[in-house]
């Protein structure tokens, strides 16, 4: 509370407090002296009170025993009944008050001595009258009573002692009640005041207490309005990224479009080639500050959300690798990732984000190591939890963090190095935005640094088992030798140790003038040789050597090579080498390579797309620059175009004509993307019309707005700015597969109901094993659409959710692209009023779905 006083009335209170507290101790202690006092006047007020009835006591018995006696002489022990033993009761008690009265005036020296005096007197009357009547002769009555009353001249002196003791008795216990009343006349006065000044500190404190109260609250509602204006200036800043965004995004559209046209072009020069690459690399990296600057909007306003799906860890990895592969190779960089034999292959997560952190983490390592090696190692930590828990860890041998920099490194737009970051492009947010997103994944991110130099990123993720199941490792039927001549340490370690997990058995030469004192392994023959690290240059000669030597005639010869020598490799290797492979190195290329054993050959060029000249396409587009842009990436692509510049002749083109595949854009002059979608779904469903694929080709890429898409009716998602390849994926996605099926499938479901590339990625290559397992996939997919009927039917959208969510996540693992996106469209309803609809498009989409899997699998 004292928080919310100034200085001068919390230094004022503590004041007040410690005086307050002080007097009332004060007042206290005075209090029980005061209280212990007035018992001890009491006490002896009380004292003098039993005294002076002992007194008195002593003084009846003394005059009953002396009538006792006299009555007893005078009379006889007959007139009347019991006076003897009458007489020797009193004088017992008369003998025990005197002795009790000599005790109760002990304490005073004056009374004690007249006690004593009396009870001695006393006693020596009883003795004398004992004496007297017990010597006088026998006479008659009167002259008996005569001698009584001769003996009641005697008692005068007693009574005066009596009288005597009384009376000091009586003055003590005068005195004794004066003072005793003063001590509670003290007491009540000092009680009086000591709760007058409780009650004022108490009325004190309840002053301080009100009007801190008061402070604090002011206090709040000033921290509220603050937060309030905070919480507003976050939202019109990320609006206003968003809408800058938008804007931005769209020129540079034509831009990156406009380029990679240029680019294709081989007619250009090589200094107009030159030209056209660096605006490629100028748009991408001003694309890549806005990516970054609209996640950093993201995360403040806590809108990313994790996509969990199955992903393979590998292929992740892989794709990660060759994005840095040509700058590592340009540095001669060891440059290469491992993976611990516990760590499952296959993954449940959001790899988008993860990629993401690793792209960040990977990416500064490769740009501030100049030499050594950059490595990226991926553990399993053992917790009781199921869930996996994977941590990843980027070492390279750049030139390290300052140990009191290294706090800065994880706060937006931080560079702990001028010098360096002053030769290197960069915002400072991707560590920030990469711990973020771990934190979501419900991990952490450190850092290392060691004096030696170098740096050691890591950060642990939580991620979830995968659909499939993984649980069968790789390996090479019937094992064998493999010769690695590799002098890149960490490359070599990573290559011996897949061979290893693959149970085959791995021989490392680092220098290949080691071969003719090469001892055979101890199956007489190697395998295979793998060959990194040469220039492609000696290649012809070092395959002279292995194919003359006894040991590795007959062995497949592998060479690892740079992505930039892949055509000295195609010049100098192909004699007596069998095929390439890429570096950095990935398992999965040579495991591929290694069961190609009876089929030497290089691998084909990558197949281009299929043909689209068949098709057309609607352009529902208001900027101009992207209207002509887009026309000329389509007509590269050799398909047809029809453009309409708003969403109202978009609607009344689709109406009027067939097209394979609609882009849509979100933002248009009369009616929005949203609408215009709408509008032609009602009118296919009402005219029993084709279901023509409507991609979302838009800037707008704040968080939900995919998703809003799918709800209006819109199949796929294409964010601005894009070039020529994402174009081309698109296109292949939703129209290349119509040329592949037979023309008598189920026409309400798109012939692009499966991803052809991504069911092939997810098989065995095995026949009988990869039918099965599409067959597992339709009866999952049947199982959960069974389970959201039982939703439906007890109105439990919890539970339709979950359904679909699991059915969307399993046939995106085997590429069923439209039964996915028929689930997820099910798991975004906000209701259950479109149910029926929703779980009829499912169920018609199984058997068209099946058929296209086994024809996919027929044909590769």
């Amino acid at each position: 509370m004292q928080s919310f006083l100034s200085r001068h009335e919390s230094t004022l209170f503590k004041g007040a407090f410690v005086l307050a507290g002080g007097v009332i101790v004060a007042l206290a202690g005075f209090l029980v002296f005061e209280a212990q006092k007035w018992r001890e006047l009491q006490y002896w007020a009380d004292h003098s009170r039993e005294v002076q009835f002992d007194i008195e006591e002593a003084n009846r018995l003394l005059r009953e025993t002396e009538t006792a006696k006299r009555s007893l002489y005078v009379y006889g022990p007959d007139p009347i009944p019991n006076l003897p033993q009458r007489y020797q009761h009193l004088s017992g008690r008369l003998r025990d008050s005197l002795d009790n009265l000599t005790r109760q005036l002990r304490d005073n020296p004056e009374q004690s001595s007249l006690g004593h005096r009396l009870r001695d007197l006393s006693i020596q009357r009883l003795d004398d009258l004992e004496s007297t009547f017990l010597d006088a002769p026998e006479s008659s009555l009167e002259a008996r009573m005569a001698h009584v009353l001769e003996n009641l001249r005697g008692n005068d002196e007693l009574a005066e002692l009596f009288e005597h003791l009384h009376h000091n008795e009586e003055s003590l216990l005068k005195s004794r009640s004066a003072m005793a009343r003063e001590g509670t006349d003290r007491f009540l006065i000092m009680g009086g005041f000591a709760s007058s000044a409780g009650l004022c500190a108490i009325a004190f404190a309840y002053w301080i207490h009100s009007r801190g109260r008061k402070v604090q609250l002011a206090y709040q509602g000033r921290l509220a309005e603050a937060r309030d204006t905070a919480l507003d200036s976050v939202k019109a800043t990320s609006n206003f990224v968003a809408s800058v965004s938008h804007e931005i995004r769209t020129p540079m559209n034509g831009i990156l479009g406009a380029s990679d046209l240029l680019r294709s072009d081989t007619r250009l020069a090589p200094d107009q080639q030159e030209l056209v690459e660096l605006i490629r690399r100028s748009v991408k990296s001003l694309l890549a500050l806005i990516n970054d600057i609209l996640d950093l909007a993201k995360i403040q306003q806590g809108k990313i959300e994790l996509e969990i799906k199955d992903f393979s860890l590998a292929i992740l990895l892989d794709e990660i690798m060759a994005l840095f592969a040509p700058t590592a190779a340009r540095k001669e960089l060891d440059f290469v990732y491992h993976i611990d034999p516990d760590v499952p292959s296959h993954l449940a997560g959001d790899p988008d984000r993860l990629r993401q952190a690793l792209v960040n983490l990977v990416g500064n390592a490769v740009k501030f190591t100049e030499s050594g090696s950059v490595t990226l190692h991926i553990g399993r930590i053992q917790m009781e939890d199921e869930r996996p828990i994977l941590r990843f860890t980027v070492t390279d041998t750049g030139p390290g963090i300052p140990e009191e920099q290294i706090h800065l490194l994880f706060e937006p737009f931080s560079r702990v190095n001028p010098t360096l970051a002053s030769k290197h492009e960069g915002t400072g947010l991707g560590l920030a935005i990469s711990r973020k997103i771990v934190h979501l994944m419900e991990g952490t991110m450190g850092v290392e640094s060691p004096d030696s130099g170098g740096a050691q990123f890591w950060f642990t993720v939580r991620l979830h088992h995968a659909a499939v199941d993984t649980s069968t490792r790789h390996v090479i039927a019937g094992g064998g030798d493999v010769l690695v001549i590799e002098a890149r340490e960490e490359t070599a370690k990573s290559i011996c140790q897949q061979l290893s997990a693959w149970n085959l058995t791995p021989h490392r030469l680092a220098d290949p003038g080691g071969l003719e004192s090469l001892p055979p392994p101890p199956s007489s023959s190697y395998l295979a040789v793998v060959v990194g690290g040469i220039d492609p240059h000696h290649l012809l000669r070092l395959g002279q050597t292995l194919r003359s030597l006894s040991s590795t005639k007959t062995s497949r010869l592998l060479a690892m090579v740079e992505p930039a020598q892949v055509a000295s490799f195609q010049r100098f290797g192909t004699h007596h080498f069998d095929a390439h492979l890429k570096y950095p190195f990935r398992p999965s290329e040579l495991f591929a390579q290694l069961n190609q054993r009876d089929s030497p050959e290089l691998p084909a060029p990558m197949e281009k797309a299929g043909p689209f000249q068949n098709f057309k396409v609607l352009v529902v587009e208001d900027n101009p620059i992207n209207q002509k842009l887009i026309r000329k990436q389509l007509e590269k692509l050799g398909t047809e175009c029809r453009i309409c510049p708003d969403g109202l002749s978009g609607v009344a083109a689709r109406t009027g004509e067939t097209f394979a595949l609609v882009l849509m854009d979100c933002q248009l002059p009369d009616i929005d993307g949203f609408e215009a979608t709408r509008r032609i779904r009602v009118w296919e469903a009402e005219n029993g019309a084709p279901r023509t694929p409507i991609v979302a080709a838009t800037a707008q890429v704040m968080p939900g707005f995919a998703e809003e898409c799918f709800q209006a009716g819109m199949d796929d998602y294409l964010p601005k700015p894009f070039n020529l390849a994402k174009l081309q994926s698109v296109l292949d996605r939703w129209l290349r597969q119509d040329a592949m099926l037979p023309q008598s499938a189920n026409p309400i479901v798109h012939a692009s109901s499966i991803d052809c590339d991504m069911l092939l990625e997810s098989l065995n290559s095995t026949g009988e094993i990869d039918r099965s397992l599409i067959h597992e996939g339709i009866e999952e997919a049947r199982c959960q659409i069974l389970l959201m009927r039982e939703a439906h039917q007890c109105q439990n959208l919890e539970a339709w959710r979950r359904a679909a969510h699991r059915g969307k996540g399993s046939c995106l693992a085997l590429g069923f692209v439209t039964l996915a996106k028929e689930f997820a469209s099910s798991e975004a309803a906000p209701n259950l009023t479109q149910a029926s609809e929703q779980l009829a498009r499912l169920e018609s989409a199984l058997e068209p779905t099946q058929s296209a899997a086994q024809a996919c699998l027929s044909s590769s």
